[in-house]
């Protein structure tokens, strides 16, 4: 450190220890008072627990823990230093040799000695004082803020030495600042490359030379450019700038679509789809004709557009969408009535009444328990829930083709001629 800048430190450092005296003083005091207050004698005053007379006690001048700067007396409750003497940062001294209070508190001399309440800086400089606290008497040999002459400040990073301002060690003096060009990311050369240059996102510098990693090898990008894999960057796949369709992977330096979506669709680079569920490339690419292209609602079903409720029956031109299953032949099943309704799906043709057809009627209905022996009515079933019952009559039944509801309990009772249909 420099004998200006121990100038510099010193009385700070003196005063903010005179100050913190009295607040240690005063918090040792807070922190433990005495357990029943103090009976003082006439002339003195209860401090928080201890006696003082306020107008003579230099540690409770005039107030309680109020003391007075280091050589003063308390004189009628007032603070006082000897003659000649002033109080400056805590003590008090005298401002006609004080090397820390030269002419006045807080007017170091630096370098220099005080005489007569002036600074005498002898071989060294006396620079006119920018602010308080800062010293009159400057070594311009060795001094930061006055190298070689007053005024002239180094950079940062810079010291002075021998008058004149040099960059650390490893720093290189360049014309725009100190740089360490060795390993300094943002500047980056030998020694006759200031500033040197800045190197490409995710590099390194070392010793003067920006390096990518191993695993992104390659640069990319105009200057500084980008560290990147051109092996694997979607974006820079095997040459720089060459990009990936969209969902697609780089493998090896040559693009690909992944199998889940292994065609290419669209104006390069394009995109990766699956022609079976891709409702804006459905069957084929978009591009092929409007049918591949799914209507709002739709999706998109082993390559066929349909409503997400629908089945998708048949292949090639005659798919068609179906609501309920497909029959043999890729043909819609067809859509029965049981009755109640509800309408349920078979390839049967309307009109069938089987055993298998009453249940798909009572399924359609509701959930429940299927009721079939002890009816009263041949070839029925009943379908029972907590508080309906239905029977449909199908086959040889006297009542083939008609369906009974019972909404008041659920007892199985047997239709009538009179009863709704079931087909």
């Amino acid at each position: 450190m420099t004998a200006w800048g121990r100038g510099a430190r010193l009385p700070g450092m003196r005063a903010t220890a005179l100050r913190l005296i009295p607040l240690v003083c005063a918090a040792l005091l807070a922190g433990c008072p005495s357990s029943k207050k103090a009976s003082c004698p006439a002339g003195q005053t209860d401090c928080g627990g201890i006696c003082f007379d306020l107008t003579s006690d230099p540690g409770s001048c005039g107030a309680c823990l109020n003391p007075c700067a280091t050589g003063a007396s308390c004189v009628a409750s007032a603070c006082r230093c000897p003659a000649g003497q002033v109080a400056c940062g805590g003590a008090c001294v005298d401002t006609l040799a004080s090397d820390l209070h030269c002419g006045g508190c807080d007017q170091p001399c630096g370098t220099g000695t005080c005489t007569g309440g002036a600074c005498d800086c002898g071989f060294t400089t006396t620079c006119p004082s920018p602010g308080a606290g800062d010293p009159r008497c400057a070594s311009t040999q060795d001094d930061p803020a006055n190298c070689g002459s007053c005024g002239t400040s180094c950079r940062a990073a810079e010291r002075c030495i021998a008058g004149g301002c040099k960059c650390e060690a490893p720093r290189t003096d360049c014309p725009t600042g100190c740089f360490n060009l060795a390993s300094d990311t943002r500047h980056c050369g030998k020694a006759t490359d200031c500033p040197g240059i800045a190197c490409p996102a995710g590099a390194t510098c070392e010793a003067g030379t920006c390096t990518c990693p191993g695993t992104r090898p390659d640069t990319c990008g105009a200057a500084p450019g980008t560290c990147v894999d051109l092996a694997g960057d979607t974006s820079n796949c095997g040459l720089c700038g060459r990009s990936c369709a969209t969902g697609g992977v780089c493998i090896g330096g040559g693009c690909s679509c992944p199998a889940a979506r292994p065609n290419l669709c669209g104006s390069a680079p394009g995109a990766c789809v699956d022609f079976d569920s891709d409702p804006k490339n459905c069957g084929a690419c978009a591009a092929a004709g409007l049918k591949h292209t799914c209507a709002t609602g739709q999706t998109c079903q082993a390559g066929f557009c349909c409503e997400p409720d629908r089945k998708v029956c048949g292949s090639g031109d005659a798919r068609l969408c179906c609501p309920g299953g497909c029959c043999p032949g890729g043909t819609c099943q067809v859509p029965h009535d049981n009755g109640l309704g509800q309408t349920y799906f078979s390839c049967d043709p309307l009109d069938t009444y089987t055993h298998a057809a009453a249940l798909a009627a009572a399924a359609a209905w509701n959930s429940g328990a299927i009721v079939e022996a002890g009816l009263e009515c041949a070839s029925c079933l009943c379908l029972q829930t907590a508080s309906q019952a239905a029977v449909w009559c199908y086959g040889d039944s006297l009542f083939t083709g008609k369906v009974a509801l019972t909404t008041i309990q659920p007892i199985c009772l047997c239709p009538t001629d009179l009863s709704p249909a079931w087909h």
